[in-house]
């Protein structure tokens, strides 16, 4: 009777078996497991690796520097750089409630 590995157990046997470029059979033989299992479990990681979402977008706190007083005239558009190097840039007359509209509509303020 073969032992019962736990998943963690598992995903280090897979991890190992793609890195030995060896058949599912003459992995399995040398590891002690069954050949129909390590599919099905390379099957499973493999599927489950597919169904992760996308990267999660974070928001960070930002200031706004050198914004026009009350009553001043708002810049005709406003650029943002993000962390990765994206640059954003709004060509329309945007104020401080209306970037702080922007950020809410991305759930960026809590």
């Amino acid at each position: 009777m073969q032992k019962r590995r736990s998943r963690t157990e598992w995903q280090k046997i897979i991890e190992e078996f793609e890195q030995a470029g060896l058949t599912p059979e003459v992995f399995a033989a040398g590891r002690g497991v069954n050949a129909n299992t390590l599919r099905w479990w390379r099957s499973r990681f493999r599927r489950a690796a597919r169904e992760e979402p996308a990267e999660t977008v974070t928001f960070l706190p930002v200031a706004v520097e050198g914004w026009p007083a009350a009553g001043g005239v708002a810049p005709s558009s406003v650029d943002v750089a993000l962390a990765n190097g994206v640059q954003l840039r709004f060509e329309y007359a945007l104020d401080a409630g209306g970037l702080c509209d922007l950020a809410n509509a991305f759930g960026a303020v809590q």
